[in-house]
């Protein structure tokens, strides 16, 4: 990957060096002597933009692309996380006797699975120039840059679960609690501004019930150790992971322009190329645990973005443009 950018970065010399009248003109051409406004539509979003040729050959766009609003939803199934087991109607039993306990608590029905909401955040502004080789200037050749957010995208569950995270929290520190109660004392549990005092008896019951069933936790996906990774709601009782990556995203590509044939100031094209993250994008959970780096056969939607960072190097361009110039 280094050579290859190097090799781009010196293209210019490269070309400079095969024909010198290439940038002759420059100096000499009258900047802003033609504009056009585009639209496009494609792997960026949707964007706007304008450009100017600097010479003969030369062009430099400048624009934004940004993806619109839209959100799709998933869900992520809850589990009881006591002992690691492969016997899943067993585990299934225990992960509906706490979805009881937490129903009996937040008065509100709680199954084993907790929706979450996927929403692209991907906006740049971009400035890139178009190099036309050819007599007849329809294909063209580009390098440039993106420069955005560096939050790519974000998965957190949606406001219906509230509820049911807030149950969760609540029963975890019930568990923290009950799993350091003394036998031979009268135990007390603390649920907010509240306490509990309970006689011995009761509370190794309580206790020995608790153990059986584990903590309630979403499983997300497993260390290299072969363990598993498991995700619990933040102080906030929100669940959520962020993709990002860096916000300076050199772009390379081509593309290629023609009029419509119909009216000399409206084109109609396309550009195709790749932008570089600068390294493999990160994607954390609410626990600061890389979903990429550290974790392996990461699930639901969450894994689809894994998936996908980790397949591709380079985040691939592909955009429809349509144009007119104004002058």
């Amino acid at each position: 990957m280094k050579k290859i950018l190097i090799m781009l970065a010196l293209l210019p010399s490269l070309l400079y060096a095969q024909n010198p009248n290439l940038f002759k003109d420059v100096s000499d051409y009258k900047f802003l002597k033609h504009m056009e406004v585009g639209a496009s539509v494609g792997s960026t979003g949707i964007g706007i933009d304008i450009a100017t040729p600097v010479n003969e050959h030369i062009a430099v766009r400048a624009g934004f692309s940004f993806f619109p609003r839209f959100d799709s939803n998933s869900a992520y199934n809850m589990s009881a996380a006591g002992i690691e087991t492969d016997n899943v109607t067993d585990l299934k039993d225990k992960t509906q006797k706490i979805c009881e306990y937490i129903e009996d608590w937040v008065h509100v029905p709680v199954d084993d699975q907790v929706e979450m909401t996927r929403r692209l955040t991907f906006y740049n502004a971009k400035v890139l120039v178009d190099w036309y080789p050819f007599h007849k200037k329809n294909w063209h050749f580009t390098t440039g840059f993106y420069w955005g957010t560096k939050n790519l995208a974000k998965v957190f569950n949606t406001t219906e679960e509230a509820p049911t995270l807030l149950g969760m929290n609540m029963y975890n520190d019930m568990y923290e609690q009950i799993q350091t109660l003394d036998k031979y004392e009268y135990p007390t549990i603390t649920l907010g501004k509240y306490s509990f005092e309970m006689d011995p008896e009761t509370g190794q019951e309580i206790k020995e019930k608790f153990s059986k069933y584990g903590r309630m936790r979403i499983r997300v996906g497993q260390f290299p150790d072969g363990t598993s990774h498991y995700l619990e709601p933040d102080e906030n009782g929100m669940l959520k992971a962020n993709a990002t990556a860096n916000a300076f995203k050199p772009y390379f590509g081509f593309g290629y322009k023609k009029n419509t044939g119909y009216d000399k100031r409206w084109n109609i094209g396309f550009d195709a190329g790749f932008l570089i993250w600068g390294g493999t994008p990160h994607i954390y959970a609410n626990d600061g645990i890389c979903l990429v780096h550290d974790v392996k056969k990461v699930g639901g939607i969450v894994g689809q973005y894994v998936d996908f960072v980790k397949v591709l190097p380079v985040y691939p361009v592909l955009e429809f443009r349509m144009s007119y110039s104004i002058f």
